[in-house]
């Protein structure tokens, strides 16, 4: 088949394109911004510091054996942060009615790339609540770790802060009404080329037997 064949036959369907496509993106619209829950994000970050950051601050230069070793406990101070004894404690603090299954489910912990800092993001249907959570968790977290390893290297160095418009990161309305129209295009499109595709077989299906029938007719 000929590009302009394909156009032509795209052209004499548009109208269940046209329709297609936007039946599915306003389906998708109707969708993100009217049944799904959304959920906001609040973030705080923790930095790992050497042992011996006091000297290193006296003397004005940080050892690199100090930063190798900051680096490598910020993988167990990752696990501390998520463990169930500071969940439970963070939860006491909030009162809040959660497992620490559910709680462990808001919560993702990370080391910020190329750095020393740990970055913990929760996330929740209400605002506030992520951000209560994620500076309440951090202070904890931070109190814990002090205890537990007995060296004071861990600090907030940004807090959670509640914005005069939260904007969700779950779910992203625009992204998803354009993703549906880009689907239902292009499905659009292939649905009119498999029904005319099938309507050409047909037609060519029924001029064969009529053509088969009419020979026996002259035999």
């Amino acid at each position: 088949m000929k590009v302009r064949e394909l156009f032509d036959m795209i052209w004499r369907r548009l109208w269940i394109v046209i329709v297609f496509t936007t039946v599915v993106t306003s389906a998708v619209g109707i969708y993100s911004y009217y049944y799904i829950t959304p959920v906001y994000g609040a973030s705080v970050e923790l930095l790992v510091m050497p042992n011996s950051a006091e000297e290193a601050e006296q003397a004005r230069e940080i050892d690199f054996n100090d930063i190798q070793t900051s680096i490598k406990l910020m993988d167990t101070y990752q696990v501390m942060i998520k463990s169930p004894r500071v969940l439970e404690k963070a939860m006491i603090a909030m009162k809040l009615r959660l497992s620490t299954t559910e709680l462990d489910s808001k919560i993702e912990v990370k080391p910020v790339k190329s750095s020393q800092v740990i970055e913990i993001t929760v996330r929740d249907p209400s605002p506030v609540t992520a951000v209560e959570v994620a500076n309440t968790l951090s202070r904890i977290s931070v109190e814990e770790i002090k205890e537990i390893m007995k060296i004071d290297n861990i600090q907030v160095i940004s807090e959670a802060k509640v914005s005069d418009n939260p904007y969700p990161v779950y779910p992203r309305p625009i992204l998803n009404i354009a993703m549906a129209f880009v689907v239902g295009f292009f499905l659009s499109i292939a649905l009119v080329l498999v029904y005319d595709s099938y309507a050409i077989y047909r037609k060519s299906r029924v001029l064969q037997k009529q053509r088969m029938m009419s020979k026996s007719a002259l035999g």
